[in-house]
């Protein structure tokens, strides 16, 4: 994941750019992807695909003295600034220049991806500005070389086939210029999953399709060119902030709420890192590629996973340190990054394993009889809960809907049913599911 992140953070990944490309090209040296193009003008729904946009140069000089590059930085210029070559007064200089007023000592992540090609912008932190301001009468060196020229934007993907069709879409966003926690973090993780995980699955029952894209636009252009695929998508999970250090992992539920999916990662959360932390409502936590995947026409139930503190997304503020320079490789947790693999290992394990469970007995089967009878001393939990699981049986009820009821580890509650099943009291099949709700079984 390191060397990911560490390749790629920097580069100017602007929604259609050659940084966006050459991150993806780098992934694609790791996986066998499809890349898919658009080129600019393109209509993608109520979209167009804007021109692509690369940055030359940018500085401010004074006295001859460089004292703003955006090479250190791509964060210094806006993204998607217009050209400009001009001397100017400090005043005239700050009705271009941005700054956050929250975050003083920071660079804001700024952006005009659909630019007119005449606005154009430096960023600042609040710092910086007050620094400048003994420099009142002198005069500004301001150049920002950029280029907005008809390009291709680009969606990447890669694809494990499975038993069925049936098809669960893991997803980040690798744009986002010099931001790591904001979308980069979310393809690290997925990178190390496709590449040391599912590549490795055999006999999956599910296909996988892990997609890495420009945010929003990316999805739209995904969903409009595969129509008919759309139907054979059980449902997804877009993820980011995957590694902010001393925050939970949060699930955003999906706008169809109660799917399994939802479900599977709340139980992988609370297995693997105790955290019990509810569900939290479709748009409350982050707006993102999610979000279009369960849009009106589409509706595809997608959950986001994050580590972001917010609850409200009116009040949002995700973490310290989002939209800024702030967000950087420094201010990464990598125990939080391999937390949230884990976690996502355990997620699809429970999506391929979770089965419907049939009860083929009446009344309170003897469990000693069967050799089922758990002691304290073994599992305390599964020895008050297994009477419970035993009860739970009088309807039609899921491997996975036990463990939430009950409280025992989603793996523990499987062995104990498959044990159960070996002495012929229950019988299990793969269920159907519709809308990430479950219908039947087969």
């Amino acid at each position: 994941m390191r060397d990911f992140v560490d390749k790629v953070w920097l580069k100017n990944r602007a929604v259609v750019s050659d940084g966006f490309k050459e991150s993806l090209d780098y992934i694609a040296t790791r996986l066998p992807l499809n890349i898919y193009e658009y080129d600019s003008g393109t209509n993608i729904f109520d979209w167009t695909v804007p021109q692509k946009w690369n940055l030359k140069e940018a500085y401010i000089e004074v006295d001859g003295e460089r004292i703003l590059d955006a090479e250190s930085n791509p964060l210094a210029v806006m993204i998607g600034s217009a050209s400009v070559d001009e001397e100017m007064e400090l005043s005239e200089l700050f009705n271009h220049v941005f700054v956050d007023n929250n975050k003083p000592f920071s660079i804001p992540y700024v952006y005009e991806h659909y630019n007119d090609g005449t606005k154009w912008g430096f960023c600042m932190s609040q710092h910086m500005t007050q620094q400048l301001m003994p420099m009142v009468q002198k005069k500004f060196r301001v150049v920002i070389d950029a280029e907005h020229v008809d390009g291709k934007m680009h969606v990447g993907e890669y694809v494990h086939r499975g038993e069925s069709p049936k098809s669960i879409v893991l997803m980040a966003h690798l744009d986002h210029p010099a931001q790591v926690q904001d979308g980069l973090s979310g393809c690290a993780v997925l990178l190390d999953f496709a590449q040391n995980i599912i590549q490795q699955m055999k006999d999956n029952y599910y296909t996988y399709r892990v997609l890495f894209v420009p945010e929003t636009l990316g999805s739209l252009a995904y969903l409009s060119s595969f129509p008919k695929r759309q139907d054979d998508i059980k449902f997804g999970c877009f993820f980011e902030m995957m590694g902010v250090p001393n925050q939970p992992l949060v699930i955003q539920d999906a706008f169809e709420s109660d799917t399994e999916i939802a479900h599977a990662f709340h139980t992988a959360i609370v297995d693997v890192t105790g955290n019990d932390e509810k569900i939290q409502p479709y748009r409350s936590v982050v707006v993102n590629d999610d979000c279009v995947f369960n849009a009106p026409g589409i509706e595809i139930p997608m959950i986001g996973i994050s580590r972001s503190a917010s609850r409200d997304i009116i009040q949002s503020s995700h973490f310290d340190g989002y939209h800024t320079s702030a967000d950087d490789v420094t201010n990464i947790s990598w125990e939080n990054m391999y937390q949230s693999l884990s976690v996502l290992i355990y997620a699809v394990n429970i999506l391929e394993t979770n089965r419907l469970v049939k009860r083929n007995y009446k009344g309170i089967p003897q469990l000693s009889k069967h050799g089922l009878w758990i002691s304290r001393a073994q599992d305390p939990i599964l020895n008050a809960r297994s009477k419970d699981i035993v009860d739970m049986l009088r309807k039609d009820v899921t491997l996975l809907d036990i463990a939430r009821a009950t409280g025992v580890k989603f793996h523990a509650t499987a062995e104990f049913v498959a044990a159960m099943e070996a002495k012929g009291l229950v019988k299990t099949r793969r269920a159907v599911i519709d809308r990430g709700r479950i219908i039947g079984a087969k």
